[in-house]
């Protein structure tokens, strides 16, 4: 339902906005606008829009020197309104590929309901190669991969960052802040999270690891294991739970250093405070 109101909205614009292009061309004036249309095969376009769709699916630009297309399958949705961008959603059914704003490519393909949204400039989003993926960038030059899986979750909030979610299902990765990256993939149920600004956050190799950063400057890795634990309140601080099952490692404070595991299991290692370490 939210693909089809995206597309909607940027089809209703693309209706007014044709037009005025048409009579400015017409009149050997400079085309204001670039804006184009395809719904089932067939296209309505003026100025550097490219819209391209076959039957059961929706293509909308409003911007210049952008192009949208939605093909091989039914019910896609590719809808761009900005400049020099791309949005494709195709090779399966129900995708939705959608930019507000410049200089972005949106991918939502090779699969079901896959959805890639950008709100920003230089972003980049892809929900493909398995079904229900979900990329999302809200912000600038930044980057939200959900690929090679089923119900992955990619999710930037901020400039300059990166989440991926990657090889297996039910992975998600969150980030709200700026210059942050979060990785959350190579197996299932796996959760990375940042809040805050430079800082890393890793769940990887393994079942069901949580990590998670919530401050500046800080890491947190949960993985090569399962049900590992790593979490950060605080700056310049690392927590690893790495090379075994449910380990647990906790930093509250900052400028601390946290490891739990490293071929044991069951291991807890916490430290609350400053300049502090602690190994398990």
């Amino acid at each position: 339902m939210g693909g089809w109101a995206t597309f909607l909205a940027t089809a209703l614009l693309a209706i007014f906005v044709i037009p005025v292009g048409q009579l400015a061309e017409e009149a050997g004036l400079p085309n204001p606008v670039s804006a184009c249309i395809a719904t089932d095969g067939g296209s309505a376009s003026t100025g550097s829009a490219t819209c391209t769709a076959d039957s059961g699916n929706g293509a909308a630009v409003v911007g210049h020197n952008s192009s949208a297309e939605a093909t091989n399958g039914a019910g896609n949705l590719a809808a761009v309104l900005g400049n020099d961008s791309t949005a494709t959603a195709a090779d399966g059914d129900d995708n939705t590929a959608t930019i507000i704003g410049d200089d972005g490519f949106a991918l939502a393909e090779d699969g079901d309901d896959n959805t890639a949204t950008i709100i920003g400039d230089d972003g980049r989003a892809f929900a493909s190669v398995g079904n229900d993926n979900t990329a999302t960038v809200i912000g600038n030059d930044s980057e939200a991969d959900a690929i090679i899986g089923n119900d992955n979750t990619a999710t930037v909030v901020g400039d300059d960052s990166g989440a991926v979610t990657r090889d297996g299902d039910n992975n998600t990765a969150t980030i709200i802040g700026d210059g942050n990256l979060a990785g959350a993939l190579q197996r299932d149920n796996n959760t990375a999270t940042v809040v805050g600004n430079d800082s890393l956050a890793v769940a990887q190799n393994g079942y069901n690891n949580t990590a998670t950063v919530v401050g500046d400057g800080s890491t947190a890795e949960a993985r090569d294991g399962d049900d590992n634990t790593a979490l950060v309140i605080g700056a310049v601080s690392e927590a690893a739970a790495t090379d075994g099952n449910n380990n647990t490692a906790t930093v509250v404070g900052n400028d601390n250093v946290a490891n739990a595991g490293f071929g044991n299991h069951d291991n807890t290692a916490t430290v609350v405070g400053d300049g502090s370490t602690a190994d398990a």
